[in-house]
């Protein structure tokens, strides 16, 4: 195989990963202030609370809601809307999304 099959075989390959991004969404949330919680691939999640960073730990589907567990058991309740069920105290409050962006596309380089 020549190089230069290589090299676009290569590209070829690599083409969709620079195309994948996620998607960051600020909220508001009632008795919390804001959280920016962060939809990276492949169903990964954090959420960012004053400057504490969680990670799920579970994730589970139904047929109309995603639901995220966080490592500090916060609920994250996704459907319309976003809704966080507090660990603390179990009360499930709707948040007021404040910012939804996409985050940076994956950029891989390739030594020629």
């Amino acid at each position: 195989m020549t190089i230069l099959t290589k090299t676009t075989l290569t590209t070829l390959l690599l083409l969709p990963l620079c195309t994948m991004a996620g998607e960051k969404v600020t909220l508001r949330c009632p008795d919390r202030g804001w959280a920016e919680v962060t939809f990276h691939l492949f169903q990964h999640v954090s959420v960012l609370w004053e400057n504490n960073s969680f990670y799920i730990s579970d994730a589970r589907r139904s047929q109309s809601h995603k639901f995220y567990t966080f490592t500090n058991r916060d609920i994250l309740s996704v459907k319309n809307e976003f809704q966080f069920i507090y660990a603390d105290s179990g009360r499930a409050v709707s948040c007021s999304i404040l910012s939804r962006v996409p985050t940076q596309d994956l950029r891989l380089e390739t030594l020629r």
